[in-house]
């Protein structure tokens, strides 16, 4: 028991100071570039600060980089091994165990299809999004979308009201909204 309440608190200090250090280093953000450079000092994705146009920010982000970006940002521990639960997501695809530790944590739905390279759409941006920060998600509303955007404008995330939840979003934008969510 006594090894138990040391890992807590191990863990628990190593969250805030990785927590504080991140709003220090983070807090002046306010650009996609500049957003990119944060998430890959926190080795949250690939460091491309030498040359950010290979960041790519103006393309639509895939349904796998989503995934391990979503992951990184909520500090879930990511096993070595992947069973093949998609069908279309083998297990030596490098996304693999990130789709099924998701899965695990209820990220995301269960399905024989994962759909690896589809693009994501703002409502499933937003709903990974804050599946993966622990935000808790309301269900007054009829369409679970629109609880997604409200509640992202209601963060900050988001300055307007969308209505055209099926459009998907750019990897800058995915960038950006992760880091505001924690600032």
């Amino acid at each position: 028991m006594n090894n138990i309440i040391k890992k807590i608190a191990s863990t628990l200090s190593l969250t805030t100071l990785l927590f504080s250090i991140f709003l220090t280093v983070h807090a002046g953000v306010s650009t996609e570039t500049d957003a990119a450079n944060s998430l890959s000092s926190l080795w949250i994705i690939v460091d491309q600060s030498g040359t950010p146009e290979a960041y790519n920010l103006g393309a639509t982000i895939t349904r796998r980089e989503i995934l391990k970006v979503m992951i990184n940002m909520s500090l879930v521990q990511v096993w070595n091994t992947c069973t093949g639960k998609f069908i279309d997501l083998p297990e030596s695809d490098w996304g693999c165990k990130y789709a099924e530790v998701a899965l695990s944590r209820g990220f995301i739905a269960p399905n024989s299809f994962f759909r690896p390279d589809d693009s994501v759409s703002k409502a499933e941006a937003l709903k990974m999004i804050f599946q993966s920060r622990g935000l808790s998600k309301d269900y007054s509303y009829e369409d679970w979308r629109v609880w997604y955007i409200a509640a992202a404008i209601q963060n900050r995330v988001l300055d307007k009201l969308y209505t055209d939840y099926n459009t998907a979003w750019t990897r800058g934008w995915i960038f950006l909204s992760d880091l505001m969510l924690l600032i």
